[in-house]
């Protein structure tokens, strides 16, 4: 697929910080073996053909002026579902780091399914939605940590200034 008819858009393309040393790395890389098909870049189709997977290889394609690139098309139920797989992917391929997991608990808060939130009708809930139990477990499994460190990010991100 061409580089120019490709899309990124938040929160995707926020949730997980280009770290330059990689991109650079990348870069090289590509200029020397070219675009390693192995790895596509991940885009939902009905989204407008949104990057899911991928953002640095593609900024690292585009740096390298390479136009035409491999992709995969996925579907995805909803926004959440989306997040969940870049998360996952992410997940299994580096260490997060605290802030990342903090982003990555904001953004999922952000779109609790309507029975995560039927589930917590009528307790108190901070800002961005905190909460403990069954929703703590789910994050978790998601992110691949531990429900209390969830809930430990969410105490920082409702307190913090």
């Amino acid at each position: 697929m061409l580089v120019v008819d490709i899309t990124t858009r938040s929160p995707f393309k926020d949730l997980f910080p280009i770290r330059e040393n990689i991109l650079n790395e990348i870069v090289k890389d590509i200029k020397e073996n070219g675009f390693d098909k192995s790895r596509p870049i991940v885009l939902w189709r009905k989204c407008g053909l949104t990057v899911v997977d991928g953002h640095t290889r593609l900024r690292a394609a585009e740096i390298a002026k390479i136009k035409d690139i491999p992709t995969v098309m996925k579907d995805f139920p909803n926004e959440r579902a989306a997040l969940e797989y870049a998360i996952k992917c992410q997940r299994n391929r580096r260490n997060l780091t605290d802030q990342e997991i903090l982003q990555c608990i904001s953004e999922l808060d952000k779109r609790k399914t309507k029975a995560e939130a039927g589930a917590l009708k009528g307790k108190k809930l901070a800002p961005c939605g905190a909460s403990s139990g069954k929703t703590s477990e789910n994050t978790a499994q998601t992110l691949g940590i531990s429900s209390r460190k969830v809930e430990r990010a969410r105490a920082v991100l409702d307190k913090a200034s």
